[in-house]
């Protein structure tokens, strides 16, 4: 396949491929397996992004889907949370988790933590969650002060508890009262045999590619937290299960066969307003967003550059606003980009009612004066 997309196209082929189009998924696992991973540090905005991608799923359903150990939360790549399946995350993290672990080397010695002392932490902790099973954060903590001795600072604490994380020890899985807990991985999702490391990352980058696409080699390479050397290589073991299409940044990669045939016909197709949450993979799943946000308004996604990301508001697959949720009023507060007519008011109190059902809590629209 060789096919050139505008600017207009990559956007709405991203949105399709991202499961944001009329067509939904049949459960939470069927939206892991297309998009490989969604990035999960902001709980209530992952939840949200799994539930639109539904017919008629709230974040409650979602949160089903932790519990009977079909997803799991975790840190496989780059040492940040995301949400996959249960099945992925020690493979994943196996390939993934070198860089992240030399990274934090210098720390640990700031710290005065030594090896020996970080593998007695790791083996004593393991055995407390197997014995124990799903715990509190304030209970982890406390099982990780008990097996570093000396009374650790909380910084400490909390560096040993992301050593853990990271090296895919633990994990978060069940709900409990609304609070996720954390567990040990191979304890709460069983031993798996060790796949070939080189077949299942080739696996995995297909899968982000499927969802994700059009993709560069540096959004894959971004997205894993490895080399590019490596994701070309992974690709490269994927043959023609992946194709090229050419874009103004240059090539990118999609997914052979039919579905995505369905996704470059209907790109003429403009699609609807929707809101999407916070840390959503449209904003999450690119190293340069301007595909999407117009540049001047970048900042407003991310202000500052602080890592919080807003929600955004879009039309026909671009950043049009952002927006926020008052609690206590029950109310939506739409941050548009610019002026908005009478009838994109309306589209985008229509949209809103997706948020509605997701969140089961009714809301109002309100826009600047």
């Amino acid at each position: 396949m060789s096919r050139e997309l505008t600017p207009a196209q990559l956007r709405r082929a991203r949105w399709l491929s991202l499961g944001l189009g009329v067509e939904r998924e049949p459960s939470a696992g069927a939206v892991v397996d297309r998009l490989g991973a969604l990035q999960g540090q902001d709980l209530p905005g992952v939840l949200h992004s799994l539930a639109i991608r539904l017919e008629r799923a709230t974040v409650d359903d979602i949160s089903r889907a932790f519990d009977d150990k079909t997803l799991v939360r975790g840190w496989p790549m780059r040492g940040t949370l995301h949400v996959l399946r249960a099945e992925d995350l020690r493979p994943l993290t196996r390939i993934t988790r070198k860089r992240v672990l030399g990274s934090m080397a210098g720390r640990a010695r700031a710290l005065n933590i030594t090896d020996a002392e970080i593998d007695d932490v790791m083996l004593s902790v393991s055995d407390d969650l197997i014995s124990s099973g799903p715990v509190t954060r304030a209970e982890l903590r406390d099982s990780v002060a008990r097996a570093y001795h000396g009374g650790p600072s909380s910084q400490t604490v909390s560096h040993l508890i992301y050593r853990l994380a990271v090296n895919g020890t633990i994990c978060h899985g069940p709900f409990r009262d609304g609070q996720q807990l954390i567990v040990h991985t191979d304890s709460w999702i069983g031993h798996r045999a060790e796949s070939d490391a080189e077949e299942f990352l080739a696996r995995m980058l297909r899968r982000f590619v499927s969802g994700h696409g059009p993709v560069s080699d540096a959004d894959a390479a971004r997205w894993f937290g490895l080399p590019l050397t490596t994701i070309r290589a992974a690709r490269t073991r994927l043959g023609d299960a992946i194709c090229t299409v050419e874009t103004a940044s240059g090539p990118q990669w999609m997914v052979s066969g039919a579905e995505t045939e369905q996704i470059l016909a209907s790109l003429h197709r403009r699609p609807p307003v929707r809101l999407l949450p916070g840390f959503d993979e449209f904003m999450l799943g690119y190293g340069d967003r301007s595909f999407a946000v117009p540049e001047q308004f970048l900042d407003e996604i991310v202000p500052g550059g602080n890592g919080m990301f807003r929600a955004t508001v879009c039309s026909g697959a671009s950043v049009i606003g952002t927006w926020s949720k008052d609690k206590k009023r029950g109310a939506i507060a739409v941050a548009p980009f610019s002026d908005v007519t009478p009838s994109m008011k309306n589209a985008i109190r229509v949209a809103a009612r997706e948020v509605e059902r997701v969140t089961g809590n009714q809301v109002t629209v309100q826009f600047p004066d």
